[in-house]
Protein backbone atom coordinates (compact mmCIF):
# COMPACT_ATOMS: atom_id res chain seq x y z
CA UNK A 1 0.00 0.00 0.00
CA UNK A 2 1.30 3.59 -1.10
CA UNK A 3 1.08 5.89 1.66
CA UNK A 4 0.24 9.85 -0.38
CA UNK A 5 2.46 12.09 0.47
CA UNK A 6 0.94 15.07 2.42
CA UNK A 7 2.32 18.68 0.29
CA UNK A 8 1.33 21.83 1.85
CA UNK A 9 -0.02 24.21 -1.26
CA UNK A 10 3.30 26.36 -2.64
CA UNK A 11 3.21 29.85 -1.34
CA UNK A 12 1.37 32.41 -3.87
CA UNK A 13 3.99 33.65 -6.12
CA UNK A 14 4.90 37.43 -6.85
CA UNK A 15 3.01 39.24 -9.73
CA UNK A 16 4.71 38.94 -12.62
CA UNK A 17 2.30 40.90 -14.67
CA UNK A 18 -0.02 44.15 -13.73
CA UNK A 19 0.00 47.37 -12.58
CA UNK A 20 2.83 48.38 -10.26
CA UNK A 21 3.39 52.52 -8.48
CA UNK A 22 6.97 53.10 -8.19
CA UNK A 23 8.03 52.91 -4.53
CA UNK A 24 8.17 56.78 -2.78
CA UNK A 25 11.84 57.08 -2.17
CA UNK A 26 13.42 60.84 -1.22
CA UNK A 27 16.73 61.61 -2.83
CA UNK A 28 19.65 64.14 -2.43
CA UNK A 29 20.39 65.51 -5.71
CA UNK A 30 22.15 68.29 -7.78
CA UNK A 31 21.44 69.65 -11.33
CA UNK A 32 24.74 70.52 -13.60
CA UNK A 33 24.31 73.70 -15.27
CA UNK A 34 27.23 74.66 -16.60
CA UNK A 35 28.29 78.41 -16.01
CA UNK A 36 25.76 78.06 -12.81
CA UNK A 37 26.75 74.63 -10.63
CA UNK A 38 29.90 74.70 -8.90
CA UNK A 39 32.62 72.07 -7.83
CA UNK A 40 31.73 72.79 -4.59
CA UNK A 41 27.72 72.20 -4.92
CA UNK A 42 29.06 68.38 -6.43
CA UNK A 43 31.41 67.63 -4.41
CA UNK A 44 28.70 68.04 -1.37
CA UNK A 45 26.78 65.77 -2.40
CA UNK A 46 29.23 63.50 -4.41
CA UNK A 47 32.75 63.86 -2.84
CA UNK A 48 34.19 61.20 -5.17
CA UNK A 49 33.34 62.68 -8.26
CA UNK A 50 36.32 63.47 -10.78
CA UNK A 51 35.19 67.31 -11.52
CA UNK A 52 37.93 68.82 -13.87
CA UNK A 53 37.32 73.08 -14.15
CA UNK A 54 38.92 75.86 -15.72
CA UNK A 55 42.26 77.72 -14.68
CA UNK A 56 42.70 76.91 -10.67
CA UNK A 57 41.68 73.17 -10.14
CA UNK A 58 42.03 74.00 -6.42
CA UNK A 59 39.00 76.87 -6.34
CA UNK A 60 35.49 74.67 -5.04
CA UNK A 61 33.40 77.71 -6.01
CA UNK A 62 34.44 77.54 -10.14
CA UNK A 63 31.35 77.04 -12.17
CA UNK A 64 33.92 76.48 -15.09
CA UNK A 65 33.27 73.13 -15.29
CA UNK A 66 35.09 71.25 -17.99
CA UNK A 67 34.49 67.47 -17.15
CA UNK A 68 32.26 65.99 -14.77
CA UNK A 69 32.87 61.94 -13.79
CA UNK A 70 30.39 60.04 -11.62
CA UNK A 71 31.14 56.44 -10.24
CA UNK A 72 27.86 54.49 -9.93
CA UNK A 73 27.30 51.07 -10.35
CA UNK A 74 27.74 50.55 -13.84
CA UNK A 75 31.29 52.08 -13.36
CA UNK A 76 32.24 55.84 -14.43
CA UNK A 77 29.28 57.75 -16.09
CA UNK A 78 29.95 61.24 -17.32
CA UNK A 79 27.40 64.15 -15.88
CA UNK A 80 26.78 66.28 -18.92
CA UNK A 81 24.91 69.83 -18.73
CA UNK A 82 21.42 69.29 -17.46
CA UNK A 83 21.69 65.56 -16.58
CA UNK A 84 20.92 65.15 -12.56
CA UNK A 85 23.43 63.57 -10.27
CA UNK A 86 21.50 61.33 -7.85
CA UNK A 87 22.24 60.23 -4.34
CA UNK A 88 21.01 56.82 -3.53
CA UNK A 89 21.10 54.03 -1.06
CA UNK A 90 23.21 52.00 -3.37
CA UNK A 91 25.42 54.93 -4.78
CA UNK A 92 25.35 57.81 -7.09
CA UNK A 93 23.25 57.87 -10.61
CA UNK A 94 23.37 60.22 -13.82
CA UNK A 95 20.07 60.79 -15.00
CA UNK A 96 19.25 63.37 -17.83
CA UNK A 97 16.78 66.03 -16.83
CA UNK A 98 13.43 64.15 -18.82
CA UNK A 99 14.34 61.30 -16.92
CA UNK A 100 14.67 62.48 -13.51
CA UNK A 101 11.71 64.79 -13.72
CA UNK A 102 9.57 61.37 -14.91
CA UNK A 103 11.00 59.42 -11.58
CA UNK A 104 11.48 62.41 -8.70
CA UNK A 105 9.51 65.85 -7.99
CA UNK A 106 10.98 68.19 -5.47
CA UNK A 107 9.84 67.85 -1.74
CA UNK A 108 6.00 69.34 -1.24
CA UNK A 109 5.19 69.55 -4.73
CA UNK A 110 1.93 67.24 -4.59
CA UNK A 111 1.64 66.90 -8.20
CA UNK A 112 5.07 66.30 -9.64
CA UNK A 113 4.98 69.65 -11.42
Amino acid sequence: MTIPSLRLPAPPTPAVAGRFRARAVDVDAVRVVLGVTTKADILALCPSANVGVGGCTDNPDSADLRWVIVATSTGPVPALDGDWIVALSAGFEVLSNARFRARFAPLGDSDGN
